[in-house]
């Protein structure tokens, strides 16, 4: 007998459950400190949660037979830094490199002492199904979260869909069980005005640095003095107004070298 037409002899597949699929899932969560792991793991787990060692960074673990696995690592502050390249250019400083600083291309980089956390959590979120960010509900903190998610995103792009962001003012039952019960976004707004402040006192403190060694330089050449005074085109008495040296000790700084320099000019 004919079979009606689109009717074949395969068998339907068996999909998996969604108990079973949510079963075999890992969520990771990251903090801003190590207690703060250790005391939102014990809450989550009602105790059952077990410390171990990753790269020596603890990480605490539990599994839920409703929620899958669960790994909270803290980073212990901001795990990754923002600092110029490691190019000849960068260290040994030039007058006419100066101006550019400020538009120089900076990298992210470990942290000093800071390594071993990057692994562990890039180790963690290579596994990781889904990522709940859990840092200090503040400015800085939201920084740290977004630092960390880039840095799981390097070796997990997938993540990123799932990334959510916990909430809480205190490591209390009350506050902890409320938060993730409650997830809600990271605010990139607030993490990237965090993130362009960090990138300005970066290039602040290697402006600094160069007006430093240029100071020294200016002081022993007759040929420095000018050249320095030229590049940064200050006219006979010029000087940096006054409210915003009060604004920017970088302004305040850069007013007093030009004075001492103009007083050996004179002499």
């Amino acid at each position: 007998m004919a079979k009606p037409e689109g009717v074949n002899d395969k068998t339907p597949p068996v999909l998996p459950s969604c108990s079973a699929t949510v079963a075999d899932q890992m969520r990771l969560i990251i903090t801003e400190k190590n207690n703060s792991a250790q005391k939102i793991a014990e809450i989550l787990s009602a105790g059952k949660a077990t410390e171990t060692k990753s790269f020596t960074v603890p990480v605490f673990r539990w599994t839920d037979g409703d929620d899958g696995e669960t790994a909270v690592v803290g980073t212990g502050g901001h795990a990754v830094e923002r600092a110029f390249p490691e190019g000849k250019e960068y260290k040994q400083w030039k007058l006419e490199l100066i101006p550019g600083l400020i538009d120089a291309p900076l990298i992210t980089r470990p942290t000093d002492g800071k390594k071993n956390v990057v692994k562990a959590v890039q180790k963690e979120a290579k596994s990781a199904d889904t990522l709940v960010i859990a840092t200090d509900f503040d400015r800085e903190g939201e920084l740290i979260g977004l630092e960390a998610l880039e840095t799981c995103l390097e070796v997990n792009p997938e993540l990123e869909p799932t990334v959510k962001r916990a909430r809480y003012s205190a490591l209390t039952r009350e506050e902890i069980e409320g938060a993730f019960s409650g997830l809600s976004e990271l605010s990139y707004p607030l993490a990237n005005a965090a993130a362009a402040l960090r990138d300005f006192k970066a290039a602040l403190a290697a402006e600094q640095e160069a007006l430093a060694q240029l100071e020294t330089v200016a002081h022993t050449s007759f040929n420095g003095h000018r050249a320095l005074l030229r590049l940064l085109a200050v006219p006979g008495e010029a000087a940096v107004p006054g409210p915003a040296r009060d604004e920017n000790p970088m302004l305040a700084e850069l007013q007093a070298l030009l004075g001492r320099i103009r007083g050996d000019l004179e002499r």
